[in-house]
């Protein structure tokens, strides 16, 4: 019902904006529709053309052989009208247009006299085709020999008089011509014309976020995402950027977020994610916020030159969105909708448990000889309740104690043995991911103003059960010219998200046996109660019947059913700004940035839920004899838990720009402006609401901070009625200038000069106002006289950069930080506070020193195309944990102390092949990129061993990576105990090649004896791309490539035994009962009461790290445009179907089938399926 009023709405929204936007003031297709131009830029004809088809809803009628040899044009930056634009390009070459409609058709200025008079003529009529059929407008026919002609019409047609038995000849820009004799008699010749292409070069222009730069005048290291790129199915912009930017690493997510790495890893502590900048201004929810389908380019900014001008958040890169420009011209509707799906989980990778039968063999052999610490001790009948333990080992239990018969045990174990609750679990828990995605757009306007307005509506249900999303995006863009010299700009965005978690996560599905069944064979839930407790001695020595609530039964799926647990987000960002043109190539540009984010959340468990039943019971009052009955200290009702997060950001901006030609050969490019920005964020943590009625919206009672209280097993506890509260703001002021300076079309010098104060830095002027700046110098030296014989080189250019950006962190402070607690002390009842940061005096930004030497080129009309990077970056004053004298409270505190190198290079080459014309064209390329990281300054004077093995954040060393994976090398099997009576226990190899036992740590520093295996971060990386068009179809793939790194291994995980340890034994046991101990740990043979130490070592032994190079099959794309013969007779612009399919699979360098990026136990993305279509009228 809901969707049917959404598709409703839709209905009657696309007919409001038909009548809103139809009704505007303009004058249909009229040659005053304008045209923006950015930047001063020389600009090809054709990419005009496109140019005008991209602001306008023109379309042109051509084709490219016509305009082979035309002249490039140099164009102002500014606005033109179409009109004045074409005469400006084409009356020079002499090429003449016409409007037709929304056509503008394009021909060669020919001598034509419309009729011939002979005296003896023929009357011949025809229809003239490409190869395809479709009609072909504007065609010279002219007769042989002779100036008379004609011109076919918009469908093709012809009509022309002359003297039999002699020839007509026809041609067409882009075709070669073709002559034909006229026999007598004949009345009616169709011809078809075979299609001649030639390729012209791409104009490349790259956004600063500030400014935007034709790649022939930009000295940075920039890339430019193609657009057919941009125009794939997804549901954000992320997924559009994987494998096809050198230099830009990402790690995918199973649901699909995306992390990107410019340039390997810039920062230890802080934020290491690149800036992203939407249509000039750095915007909240990142990329997850912006329409993907309103998405008119990406450039990834990578080197100083390039980002510099974002000062101290631009370390990590930068990338920069512009979404599609506003249009002129009559209503324009265009529609896309696709269904993404893929398969369930693959349980056997995402939990790769034993069987039941080899969990229960390993259950039994500890239980009956104490192998695993704790499990062999009858459990006492009165105090462990609430230590729960598997079927199979409360069996062997409850058999020990005389509860049950031996035989009794055994046909438990043999039927437990005999279970799997795999399908179940994909019944029941898991569900199919799919995605539902819809998009409209409409565009229109008048002669002084164009709007945009698009709406994104998308449903996704994820890999559990339970778990659901919404999403709304809404946006609008207008321009309006006010005046000639004077333009206003407009932009909102409304977001509306709408997650639902009630599903179970995989570490539920983890902590599963086989053996746990769901549902009984009649269909009806199992009581999983025993889950949570020992429920022999629950049933024996407590009277549950006496408790508020008698039902102590648990199933996870009643517990899905009876929760509600929701965040819901309402988004919106708006941008307006003004265009003052004060001089020929001066401008003054205010604008301004507002956005405000709200996420609301919600989790109500209704009273029937296990949350509730076991809370109210668990908390109520009994002094433990079975006779008595207990006391509820909290109402009966349901539980509602809600927060609050609130985000409130602006930025103002002032900006004078000049950009203009002096002369022939001076090309100045300056902006310089202000910026002050200040973002806040507060969240609101409301204390749980005890014996809520979701009806009524009402509680029981209201509870009070109280006295200590006492739960059913005697501990002291406080119910929480404390608000909980967090305040943040940031604030920047920022001033930036950028000069750039081109002689001749040849040289180019650049610089640019930020300097950010903040909140966030020390208050000290000499670290507050520290400045980031850039120079770079770049050389066509394709363009150089010595060059002109060499053809074969459309573009040859040098680029060299050297300056600073900068990055910040956020989790310190120049001041000491505490951190109040919301509840008092449960024992003193006084309000209690802990310190959070003992503060950095001297606390100031992170800065990257970045120099960059870079080539462009194309060869031979764009057949081989490419750039190559090399650079080094040197990341100083960076935030790391430092060692202190103890003297100050702490040994260890946040300093800027450590610095960091990356150096690496980057290659990227492609290829346009025209095989026949436009009609079959494959077109590839392939990036490949290396980057060597090393921390190269820190100070900390002692590491444990487990802070190198974990990999926690204080596990940076100096010299290293810092993403080195350290080890324990395992030693084999060393007896601690006597030759007459041995003691087997694994070992390590410790300082000086020593055996140490898992139960005993060197003494020293872990890295006297941990070794580092590699790092686990690809420092070499590779993306290949490769489409194909065939007449109305086009085919694509995308594989990307990861090289020189590590992963440890899915292993043995060495479960113990023990009071409410519930042992889960994975799919590696078989691999330690098989393996040799030398080689792999076993299983213990003895008593061990030690064994929980084990896993202390155990995931981190030199032998579970392998190689991590991989080749993955990310993407694979069908598309089918219909003709455009076919596409007129249905009224439409334009109708693509497409079929694509991602994650399809990969070549894994290990022996073990571990997907590095998902190693077995985690989540990993199932191949994704996408069907869709769009189309525009």
């Amino acid at each position: 019902m809901g969707r049917l009023l959404l598709l409703a709405g839709m209905k009657n929204f696309i007919l409001y904006c038909t009548v809103a936007f139809g009704l505007g003031c303009y004058e249909g297709f009229s040659q005053d529709a304008r045209v923006r131009i950015d930047t001063d830029v020389v600009l090809s004809v054709k990419e005009v053309f496109h140019l005008i088809e991209s602001q306008t809803d023109y379309e042109f009628i051509y084709r490219p052989a016509l305009l082979e040899g035309a002249s490039p044009v140099k164009i102002a930056r500014g606005e033109m009208r179409t009109g004045d634009l074409l005469d400006k390009i084409l009356a020079p070459e002499y090429f003449s247009y016409e409007f037709y409609n929304n056509t503008i058709i394009v021909r060669e200025k020919e001598g034509i006299s419309g009729v011939t008079t002979a005296a003896q003529t023929v009357d011949i009529r025809g229809t003239v085709t490409d190869s395809k059929g479709n009609p072909l407008p504007g065609v010279t026919v002219l007769v042989k020999g002779g100036e008379n002609g004609v011109v076919t019409d918009f469908d093709g047609n012809y009509h022309i008089e002359f003297v039999a038995g002699g020839g007509l000849s026809f041609s067409f820009m882009g075709f070669t011509p073709r002559e034909v004799v006229v026999e007598a008699g004949s009345s009616v010749i169709d011809v078809q014309l075979e299609e001649s292409v030639t390729a012209l070069e791409e104009v490349v222009l790259a956004s600063t976020g500030y400014q935007t730069i034709s790649r022939e005048r930009a000295t940075g290291a920039f890339v430019s995402v193609a657009k057919e790129q941009l125009e794939k199915p997804a549901s954000s912009v992320a997924e559009r950027l994987v494998g096809v930017v050198p230099g830009l690493q990402s790690t995918v997510g199973a649901y699909g977020l995306v992390n990107f790495r410019v340039r390997g890893q810039s920062s230890l502590l802080a934020d290491a994610q690149p800036l992203v900048v939407y249509d000039g201004f750095p915007v909240e929810g990142g990329l997850e916020s912006i329409n993907p389908n309103d998405v008119e380019s990406i450039t990834v900014l990578k080197d100083a030159a390039a980002a510099s001008i974002w000062g101290a958040k631009s370390a990590n890169g930068v990338i920069v969105v512009t979404s599609k420009q506003s249009k002129q011209g009559k209503l324009r509707v265009s529609v896309s909708s696709f269904v993404k799906t893929s398969g369930k989980l693959d349980l056997g990778y995402v939990n790769p448990i034993a069987t039941g039968a080899e969990v229960i063999d390993y259950e039994q052999k500890g239980f009956d000889t104490d192998l695993f610490g704790g499990g062999s001790n009858p459990l006492p009948p009165a105090m462990f309740i609430v230590y729960p333990q598997s079927l199979a080992v409360t069996a062997m239990n409850e058999a020990r104690l005389g509860r049950i018969t031996p035989e009794d045990r055994d046909a438990t174990l043999a039927r437990l043995r005999g279970l799997n609750n795999q399908k179940q679990i994909r019944d029941y828990l898991l569900e199919t991911p799919i995605t539902q995605q819809y998009n409209v757009a409409v565009s229109g306007g008048g002669e002084h103003i164009a709007n945009t307005l698009s709406i994104l509506l998308e449903d996704r249900k994820t890999f559990f059960k339970g778990d659901e999303q919404e999403r709304v995006l809404i946006n609008y863009k207008n321009q309006t010219d006010l005046k000639d010299w004077l333009t206003f700009d407009f932009s909102g965005m409304l977001g509306y998200e709408k997650v639902k978690t009630n599903g179970v996560d995989l570490n539920f599905i983890h902590d599963l046996q086989p053996y746990d069944m769901l549902v009984n064979a009649d269909g009806s839930l199992t009581d999983m109660s025993y889950l949570h407790y020992y429920m022999p001695n629950m049933e024996a020595f407590v009277p549950m019947d006496k408790f508020p609530y008698p039902d102590w039964s648990y199933n996870p799926i009643s517990e899905i059913r009876n929760r509600d647990r929701t965040l819901t987000g309402l988004n919106s960002r708006f941008q307006a700004g003004l265009t003052f043109k004060m001089l020929e190539g001066l401008m003054f540009s205010p604008r301004i940035q507002y956005e405000l984010f709200n996420t609301r959340g919600r989790s109500y468990y209704v009273e029937e839920s296990f949350t509730v039943r076991n809370y109210i019971n668990t908390t109520s009052r009994w002094n433990q004899d079975y006779d008595t009955s207990p006391v509820a200290n909290i109402p009966k009702g349901g539980f509602l838990a809600q927060s609050k997060i609130r985000v409130r950001a602006y930025s103002f901006r002032n900006q004078l720009s000049f950009d203009r030609t002096l002369g022939e050969k001076h090309n100045i490019n300056f902006i310089a402006g202000s910026e002050i920005s200040d973002r806040v964020r507060e969240f609101t943590q409301n204390p749980l609401a005890y014996g809520y009625n979701e009806k009524t919206r009402t509680i029981v009672e209201s509870l009070t901070p109280s006295d200590k209280l006492v739960d059913w097993g005697g501990n002291s506890f406080r119910i929480p009625t404390a608000h909980g509260f967090q305040y943040d703001t940031d604030r920047y002021f920022s001033l930036y200038g950028n000069l750039g300076y081109t002689f001749d079309d040849r040289y180019t010098v650049t610089g640019s000069y930020r300097t950010d104060a903040s909140n966030l830095i020390s208050d000290d002027p000499e670290y507050r106002y520290s400045p980031f700046w850039s120079v770079g110098l770049g050389w066509q030296l394709g363009r150089e006289g010595f060059m002109d014989k060499r053809e074969w080189i459309d573009r040859l250019n040098l680029r060299l950069t050297y300056g600073y950006n900068g990055n910040v962190d956020k989790s310190t402070s120049f001041l000491p930080l505490i951190n109040i607690n919301a509840e008092p002390d449960l024992y003193t009842g006084e309000n209690t506070a802990g310190i959070s940061d003992y503060g950095n005096p001297t606390l100031r930004w992170e800065r990257t020193r970045t120099v960059n030497w870079g080539l462009d080129f194309s060869f031979f009309g764009r057949k081989l195309y490419g750039t190559l990077d090399l650079y080094d970056r040197k990341s100083t004053d960076l935030i790391a944990l430092q060692s202190i004298p103890s003297v100050h409270g702490t040994d260890r505190q946040k300093l800027n102390s450590a610095t960091m190198s990356n150096r690496g290079f980057e290659i990227s080459l492609g290829t346009v092949l025209p095989i026949k014309g436009e009609d079959i064209v494959w077109s590839g390329s392939v990036n490949y990129s290396y980057n060597n990281n090393k921390i190269t300054e820190l100070y900390k004077n002692f590491y444990f061993a487990s802070e190198l093995s974990q990999g926690v954040t204080e596990a940076y060393v100096k010299g290293y990576d810092a993403s080195t994976l350290w080890s324990y090398r395992y030693a084999g099997m060393v007896n601690t105990g006597t030759v007459s009576a041995p003691h087997l226990l694994p070992s390590f190899y410790g300082p000086d090649n020593e055996k140490f036992s898992f139960q005993n740590l060197p003494p020293g520093d872990g890295r006297q004896y941990l070794f580092d295996q590699g790092t686990r971060v690809a420092p070499r990386t590779l993306g290949l791309i490769s489409s194909l068009k065939v007449y109305d179809f086009d085919f694509s793939f995308i594989i990307t490539a990861r090289f020189g790194h590590v992963f440890r291994r899915h292993g043995f995980n060495y479960h113990p035994m023990g009071d409410g340890n519930v042992t889960h034994v994975n799919k590696r046991y078989r691999e330690v009962l098989d393996s040799d101990p030398s080689e792999v740990v076993p299983v213990p043979v003895d008593a061990e009461g030690q064994y929980f130490m084990w896993g202390e070592f155990t995931p981190y032994l030199d032998y579970l790290t392998v190689n991590a190079s991989h080749i993955r099959f990310r993407e694979i794309s069908l598309g089918y445009s219909l003709p455009k013969n076919v596409r007129a007779k249905l009224g439409v612009y334009t109708l693509r179907f497409f079929a694509q399919a991602n994650h399809v699979g990969g070549i894994f360098f290990n022996d073990y089938g571990e997907d590095p990026e998902y190693p077995m136990g985690n989540l990993k993305p199932q191949p994704v399926f996408t069907f869709g279509l769009d189309f525009s009228f």
